[in-house]
């Protein structure tokens, strides 16, 4: 009877575990169903203001940044030190540390508040890339240790640009951020294919079902221009099947409040069926 006691005993256990387990991963599915995409702003408004001393060398794709700002928000002052070389040996510099780094073409360096509340404040470095590429990265230090925690394409201070709409993070203010290729803004509702979030000192992407969500219909948000092939149209239909080109003479207007149907979506591209029902594949330079 003692024996049995014990097995029933160390089930039940088991049993409660499992429950415990199941609750907390319900409870992380359902934080992220609940992902509210009206609480989101633009990245820049967490840009703090600071005495940074920049020199740019634009014809040598050079830049040199120095700030002190407490970085960890531990009472003392952090000495920075970016010395950014295109396309040469480049370092990020805190203190005694030092985190060797690459940069295409470095444009700008920024201090952000990434999470409210928390006891970091962030480091951020532009880069315009080869071409007009831009690419932020971003990096944390703790008191210890420096951390890449990634990067993505856009820029995040665009205050006073056109760019604004399309290049720049959308951001909570608690740690979830949405970079310009994984939201649809063009159309309203907006689409959310997927956003990151900070786990362990790194952008951490959680992918979200977008397609079972689809709407039947969809609103322009905006006047635009973008290049388009008139074809048919099917759910299964992938890059590999379509034949992208870049002509002017390709590019067709859309107009706001004109309303559509997405029937598949592609990393840079939409099939979509018009309101006098052609169907055809509109897509952009590679920002929406």
């Amino acid at each position: 009877m003692v024996r049995l006691s014990k097995q029933v005993g160390k089930r039940a256990l088991l049993f409660f575990v499992l429950i415990l387990v199941s609750i907390g991963l319900l409870g992380c599915d359902q934080k992220k169903r609940s992902l509210n995409i009206d609480s989101f702003f633009y990245l820049e408004r967490c840009n703090i203001e600071n005495d940074f001393i920049i020199e740019r060398d634009p014809l040598n794709r050079e830049l040199n940044a120095n700030v002190e700002h407490d970085l960890n928000k531990d009472g003392k002052m952090d000495t920075v030190e970016a010395m950014l070389l295109g396309r040469n040996h480049s370092a990020l510099r805190i203190n005694e540390l030092e985190l060797p780094i690459f940069c295409e073409n470095p444009f700008d360096f920024y201090l952000v508040d990434l999470v409210e509340d928390d006891k970091f404040i962030e480091l951020a470095i532009y880069d315009d890339g080869p071409s007009g590429d831009p690419t932020t990265t971003f990096y944390r230090y703790d008191g210890v240790k420096i951390y890449e925690l990634g990067s993505f394409k856009a820029d995040i201070d665009l205050k006073g640009s056109i760019a604004i709409y399309s290049l720049n993070v959308l951001t909570d203010g608690k740690g979830n951020l949405i970079p310009p290729d994984s939201i649809i803004r063009f159309v309203s509702p907006n689409i959310l294919k997927g956003y990151y979030s900070i786990e362990n000192n790194k952008f951490v992407y959680n992918p979200v079902d977008y397609v079972k969500s689809l709407a039947d219909e969809y609103v322009v948000t905006d006047d635009f221009e973008a290049f388009f092939i008139k074809r048919d149209v099917i759910s299964g239909l992938s890059s590999r099947d379509i034949k992208f080109t870049w002509d002017a003479e390709e590019i067709i207007e859309f107009n706001k409040g004109e309303k559509i149907k997405i029937i598949v979506i592609g990393d840079f591209w939409y099939g979509i069926e018009r309101q006098d029902g052609t169907t055809e594949i509109l897509y952009f330079w590679k920002y929406e």
